[in-house]
């Protein structure tokens, strides 16, 4: 959908200033708190970095990437603080915002500057540009590679996927993600040998990603590089899945609520839709498990709401209500392209391997749902993103004064 502008480069320009003022904003808040839960792993790493230790901290999941890119600007700059190094991690994170804006420009040129306000407000992304976190920067390496499949840059998107597999292991989901983006923008969901032969000789780079990727697992002997207690590899686990319904209910609140008639019409024709909520309700029962011992850790608004939901079968009952209703909302919500359905399987691929229930999981399904879904009123993406400025500065607020992390 199409907003009139008052002048042609007047939402770019307002776009700027906002996210340039809530960028300062949020770093002069978050840099009155010392080192926030995972941060003090990767300000251990980056630290051994700096004074020429070069191997692997123990309890980092991740590979040293992210670490090592901040300690050689931080050697540079001979920057040493904890927020020195917080505000080198914030630039290279902001990169992500440019690389949605030209993503969402590639599909609507109009309403990039409202998305991509949306992109950066998002609640459980915001608090994460301004911490010493390695989601952002493969999150933003992710849309790059996104960006290269919506511009026919093969070798662009193939590299930029590889970088975000390099910074974080779990997205070489989403490299396959691009891989399968491409052939399906070039050629639809219909399959044939030549239109295959083609995509392999164009997408060659992806190939070598995932070469390297298996004899990276085969000689790491798993994917997480340390705390590999806490992340075994080849698992299978539906609590992020759940959870991620969940949380995509309170992200997206506005939309939800505005495709409530929607839903209702869906019910009303098609009769198939209430025993099919029954079904994966009685699913849902036995396979919601929350066993992982970092979900009881005190003071995670995440593991707060988990604690809640476990209180009694009554409880596990009432938290399905908002999972169900956001599976609905999904269904009556449009795509820009057929293409972009591949996102919802991927969602879930990237979900199932992981043992912790953590809401950094769902950033890219999220921010890649924000970049291909149908516009909606103006009236409802503006609540969204006031919503989401509240609801992102409240979370930021709020972990900078150590009342709760996310």
């Amino acid at each position: 959908m199409n907003y009139p502008q008052l002048s042609k480069h007047g939402p770019l320009r307002f776009l700027i200033l906002l996210l340039s003022l809530a960028a300062v904003a949020g770093y002069l808040t978050i840099s009155q708190t010392w080192q926030l839960v995972d941060e003090e792993e990767n300000l251990v790493q980056i630290r051994m970095f700096l004074s020429g230790q070069y191997q692997e901290f123990k309890y980092i999941a991740t590979t040293p990437a992210y670490h090592g890119v901040i300690a050689f600007l931080a050697c540079l700059l001979n920057a040493q603080s904890v927020n020195s190094l917080r505000l080198i991690s914030l630039v290279l994170s902001l990169s992500a915002v440019p690389v949605f804006f030209f993503a969402a420009r590639r599909l609507d040129e109009a309403e990039a500057p409202l998305a991509t306000s949306q992109f950066f407000f998002l609640p459980i992304l915001l608090p994460f540009f301004f911490l010493l976190y390695t989601d952002v920067l493969s999150l933003g390496l992710v849309l790059l590679s996104v960006y290269g499949a919506l511009t026919h840059r093969e070798y662009l998107a193939g590299v930029a996927g590889i970088l975000a597999v390099a910074v974080r292991q779990n997205q070489i989901v989403w490299l396959l993600f691009v891989f399968l983006l491409v052939y399906l923008i070039e050629n639809g969901y219909a399959m044939n040998r030549e239109a295959i032969k083609n995509h392999l000789r164009r997408c060659w780079i992806f190939l070598i990603g995932f070469a390297a990727f298996a004899l990276f697992v085969l000689l790491n002997h798993g994917i997480a590089m340390g705390d590999r207690e806490m992340h075994p590899p080849f698992t299978f686990h539906l609590g992020n899945v759940y959870f991620s319904l969940f949380f995509f209910l309170m992200v997206f609140l506005p939309m939800h609520l505005f495709n409530f008639r929607k839903v209702c019409a869906l019910v009303r024709r098609n009769p198939w839709v209430l025993p099919a909520m029954g079904l994966l309700l009685a699913i849902y029962l036995p396979t919601f498990k929350n066993t992982h011992p970092y979900n009881f850790v005190p003071g995670f608004l995440h593991n707060m709401v988990l604690k809640l939901a476990e209180l009694s079968l009554w409880t596990r009952i009432l938290f399905f209500i908002p999972i169900g209703y956001a599976i609905l909302s999904i269904l009556v919500t449009p795509l820009k392209q057929p293409a972009f359905y591949l996102v919802y399987p991927f969602w879930i691929f990237t979900l199932v391997p992981a043992w912790l229930i953590e809401e950094r999981y769902y950033l890219a399904a999220f921010s890649l749902f924000l970049l291909f879904r149908e516009r909606q009123s103006r009236g409802i993406e503006y609540t969204s993103l006031v919503y989401s400025m509240v609801m992102g500065s409240f979370f930021l607020w709020g972990i900078s004064q150590r009342w709760f992390f996310l």
